[in-house]
């Protein structure tokens, strides 16, 4: 006897595999395939990392650091800078705004 066409998707969904279909060039997710010959199915793929987002939570974290630290020091000038720096930058987005001034030595 020949295995059924999805045998092996069959089984990792049985062991808790994600399904999908696809429809008209779109793949959907499918909780309980009916498992048609004539269909595709795959294994739901993990989803990629989303890079932007991933990005902006770093630069978050930077920031929070540097907000933590520019107003636990506000009382010197150097704090007062920082802060301003940082204001600017979540005003304006420019990375410019937290770099002026600032010398690499």
């Amino acid at each position: 006897m020949k295995p059924h066409k999805h045998a092996e998707l069959i089984k990792a969904w049985a062991d808790g595999a994600e399904i999908e279909y696809e429809s008209h060039g779109i793949w959907v997710d499918e909780a309980y395939p009916d498992w048609y010959p004539e269909m595709q199915y795959r294994i739901k793929p993990e989803p990629k990392p989303n890079l932007d987002q991933m990005k902006r939570n770093m630069t978050l974290e930077i920031l929070a650091r540097e907000m933590e630290y520019a107003f636990q020091n506000q009382s010197t000038l150097e704090g007062r800078v920082w802060a301003n720096r940082l204001i600017n930058f979540i005003r304006t987005g420019n990375y410019q705004d937290l770099t002026d001034g600032v010398s690499n030595d």
